[in-house]
């Protein structure tokens, strides 16, 4: 089971792309684990929208 929801990482990964905070902002913000792992939350929404583009 994931530590994070779907919905709250894309969340994050929103806020952050938008440029309302930076990654040590979110981190402390939200209290992860580190950058990384906001930065996991990226590539998988990447990943899952062009992968959802082609199927």
């Amino acid at each position: 089971m994931s530590k994070y929801s779907n919905e709250f990482k894309l969340m994050v990964v929103k806020e952050w792309l938008s440029g309302q905070n930076s990654l040590t902002e979110l981190v402390k913000k939200y209290a992860i684990n580190n950058d990384h792992a906001i930065e996991l939350f990226l590539v998988c929404f990447l990943y899952l929208s062009i992968f959802s583009i082609f199927n």
